[in-house]
Formats: structure tokens, sequence, C-alpha cells
């Protein structure tokens, strides 16, 4: 059994749970309608399934590869960014935060000027008190 006959075997079983009978037209019907500029252009009903949806968007990609193919490239490229931004966001924000543990662990608390300073004054104070009450003692 190939693929194309277990797809039809599968799309069969579904139709035959959901109630639906099996239908040998397309899904969805490519009527062409005449543009501003004088050219034929697809015109597309919408879907009313997420299955006539995939069906669809299969139906635009091979309209794009028959007749539009520098779209059908931009379309591709268009998926693939989809796909790959964000794993592409997710590397930096861990390489940011794997930088910013780096430099917080890198750096040394630094000792607030007014802290340094308090502790000289006591220390200062401290001497001079030890030394005066070595000159001058008290009896």
């Amino acid at each position: 059994m190939n693929a194309l006959e277990k797809l039809n075997a599968y799309e069969k079983q579904r139709d035959k749970e959901e109630g639906m009978t099996r239908r040998t037209e397309p899904l969805v019907k490519l009527t062409y309608k005449e543009g501003l500029d004088g050219l034929m252009y697809p015109e597309i009903n919408e879907p009313k399934n997420n299955h006539t949806l995939s069906l669809m968007e299969q139906r635009i990609q091979q309209y794009l590869m028959t007749y539009q193919p520098n779209l059908y490239n931009e379309l591709l490229l268009t998926q693939e960014l989809m796909t790959v931004l964000p794993q592409m966001e997710a590397k930096y924000h861990s390489q940011v935060a794997k930088n910013f543990e780096t430099l917080n662990q890198n750096e040394k608390p630094k000792e607030q000027p007014r802290e340094r300073e308090k502790q000289l004054n006591y220390l200062k104070t401290q001497a001079m008190e030890l030394a005066n009450s070595q000159l001058f003692p008290t009896n």
C-alpha cells in the first residue's frame, strides 16, 4: 500500500467518523477573475474547515510554483524565517543572559566611598584615642 492509498483510506475512515460522504469534486475550485491590470488572477473561496485550508494552501503553493516562481520563493523564505527566527531569538536571549551572568560573576563588588570614609574616620578616632590614652594616662 503506497502513501496515496494510505491517505485515501485515512480520509475515507475520517469521513465515515464525521458522517460525511466522500466528494469526487475538488474541495477548492479556483475561479479566475480579471484584475485591474487586465491579468487573470485566481479567486479563492473561504475555507470551511482546517482540512480544506490545508488543501487550499497546497493549491496556492502549486499555483505559485507554476505561474509565479518569484512569489513562491519568497513564500518559502518567509516560511523558513518564521520557523528559524524564534529559535535564533531564543538563542540570542540565552547568550545575553549568559553574558550578564559572567559579567556579574567577574565583577567584584565595589565598596561605597562613604563606607570607606566612615571606616577610615573610625580607625583615625580609634588611633587618636589609643595615642591619647598612652600619652596622657588617667589614674
